[in-house]
């Protein structure tokens, strides 16, 4: 063969390879945005007669603790969790100077998905001061 055709040929070769390995040009498909379907709807919910004043402090939504003072009740609190928050926790005190009065009671509830998965309750003692367990749950 000429060598002028191998040249033409090769060229031609050549060419088509370099065409053919362009990148397409199709519009780009944006991503969907980031939802996080895997939530958990949380409830804390405080019930009674205590006629004190409270510190409660709850597992906010990123998991770490957070207070509200100075509570009337019933006292409700509702909070979405996503899956990085493993286990979540409610307790309390009375502020010093703001006792109820003796044998006042409360009940602490934590509601998931409009269900009671935990429950206790509490007592004044004799000089009306609260001291409310901690309340916890474990998501499963």
């Amino acid at each position: 063969m000429n060598k002028s055709v191998l040249v033409t040929i090769s060229i031609v070769v050549i060419a088509l390879s370099i065409i053919s390995c362009k990148k397409d040009k199709s519009p780009e498909i944006p991503s969907p945005p980031n939802v996080n379907v895997n939530t958990r709807n949380i409830k804390y919910e405080i019930i009674g007669n205590y006629s004190g004043k409270l510190l409660v402090a709850y597992t906010n939504e990123t998991g770490a603790t957070k207070s509200d003072t100075a509570i009337s009740f019933p006292w409700i609190k509702q909070i979405t969790y996503s899956n990085s928050v493993l286990a979540i926790g409610i307790g309390g005190n009375s502020i010093l100077g703001f006792y109820g009065a003796p044998n006042q009671k409360l009940r602490i509830n934590i509601y998931s998905n409009n269900s009671i998965v935990k429950s206790d309750s509490c007592v004044t003692n004799n000089t009306g001061f609260m001291a409310m367990p901690l309340v916890g749950y474990t998501f499963p």
